[in-house]
């Protein structure tokens, strides 16, 4: 259910409740579903964005111009080699110059997630 809680739990000698575990399951639930209702247009579409260089093209949501630079991007391995290492905000600021519509669409997509 937790791996991660249940390994802490072990690790400590904490024993939770299954009354604990259940409510933290049912709050996770939903989580999920809130998250998801307030998020629809975040739809499967957009992966590119979370890895440019797996994502499957037919799925893509974009038009011509976009899915060229889209292609070109994944064939870049200098950028493939910088994406393996850097955070994903930055990856896409460096696309800035060479695939300005990528960056754009990703900027409005990332935008609403910015940390402080």
């Amino acid at each position: 259910m937790f791996a991660c809680l249940e390994k802490f739990s072990e690790e400590n000698n904490i024993k939770l409740e299954e009354e604990i575990k259940t409510k933290i399951l049912m709050h996770l639930t939903n989580l999920k579903q809130d998250l998801e209702i307030r998020f629809q247009d975040t739809s499967h579409g957009d992966q590119w964005i979370i890895n440019p260089f797996t994502c499957d093209l037919n799925t893509v949501k974009m038009n011509l111009k976009e899915k060229e630079q889209l292609i070109d991007l994944m064939s870049d391995e200098s950028l493939r080699s910088i994406f393996k290492t850097t955070d994903l905000s930055k990856f896409w600021i460096r696309t800035e110059k060479e695939y300005p519509l990528l960056f754009k669409t990703c900027l409005l997509k990332l935008l609403p997630f910015a940390s402080t």
